[in-house]
This record gives C-alpha cells, structure tokens and sequence, in this order.
C-alpha cells in the first residue's frame, strides 16, 4: 500500500504520503502496551528510512476490558516535520453501541504555508460600463493634440509613455471602479 502511495505521489510532485487510520496493529514502538501480530508486521516491515509513525500519548481505542493504541498515522520522512499537537479528543461520544468500547478522534495539526479559509481579496476593477465613451475619447483626443509636439520630438518609447499616461488620465476621470472576485461574472 505504502509503495503504491509512493509511487502516485512522486507522479503528482507531492512532497509525500500520509496515510492515517485505524490499522489494529499493537505494538510498544508507537505506545501501546502490548504487541500483535499486525503491529509486529508494521514494526518490522516499515522501511524507517523512508517512513515514520506518528500517534497519540493517549490510547485510541477504549474498551472496559482494556485500551489500545492502534490508530497512528504513517508519513515520508520528508513530511513528519509538519505534523504537530497529535493527540486524542477524549471528550468526544464514542457511539459505537456499547458503553464504554470505541475508537477516539484523533487531532492533528498541520503547517501549511497558505492561510486557511481565506478567500483571496476583491481586486478594484474598471467598470465598463460606467464609461462616458465620448467623453473619454474626447478626452484623449485634446490631451494628445496639446502633447503633439512633445509626442512628435520623441522616440517610440517615450511616445508610447505618453499615450499611456493619457489613457489612464482619461479611464481615472471618466470610469468608475468595481470590486471583482475570482466569482464574478465576466465582463461581456
């Protein structure tokens, strides 16, 4: 299973695997107090190297005729640096149908280096349709004949800087702006 994560992760530029579950495997390496056989297959067949088991302090599983520890994450070595604060949600209701017997939730954190939950903010886009068109052609027109003989004097460059500035001299005066999120509708 492990290898076959591997192999999808390093076909997805992933920076490893994560595979986080209830893996009825006991064993002393990871806090249990006992050993099983699943755990004795984990503990020996584990390519440590590469991998690395992270749990709880605390038993994941309760039962009133004993707990056990048998719900772990397993992660690339490169990834285990990211994990903190695992331990288990000891208040939570088990519900599994007897009194005191059920798995527990397991919390972890995680560093990320995004912000979670936060929507990227509105850009101030120019609303088109707010545009006096006439207005801002006429605009234009009269602001590049007052410049032409400085339009006419210079290299394409500059000539281009003076259009532009034109432009946007024209579009601040005649154009009112709008807030757009990556959900708005387009323009047209």
């Amino acid at each position: 299973m492990l290898e076959s994560a591997k192999k999808l992760s390093t076909q997805l530029n992933a920076k490893g695997v994560i595979a986080f579950g209830d893996y009825n495997a006991r064993h002393q390496m990871w806090g249990d107090n006992t050993e099983n056989s699943y755990g004795k297959q984990i503990a020996t067949e584990l390519k440590f190297q590469d991998y690395t088991i992270i749990s709880s302090a605390e038993p994941t599983f309760l039962s009133d005729n004993g707990n056990s520890l048998i719900d772990f994450m397993i992660t690339s070595t490169a990834t285990e640096h990211l994990f903190t604060d695992m331990k288990t949600d000891i208040d939570a209701e088990l519900f599994s149908g007897a009194p005191i017997r059920g798995h527990v939730p397991i919390l972890s954190s995680i560093k990320t280096a995004c912000v979670e939950n936060s929507p990227a903010p509105p850009k101030m886009k120019i609303d088109l349709s707010s545009i006096d068109w006439a207005k801002w052609s006429d605009y234009i027109e009269d602001d590049l004949a007052a410049k032409k003989t400085d339009f006419f004097n210079s290299d394409a460059t500059s000539q281009w800087n003076i259009i532009n500035t034109t432009i946007h001299a024209a579009t601040s005066k005649f154009a009112t702006h709008k807030k757009s999120t990556p959900h708005s509708k387009p323009y047209w």
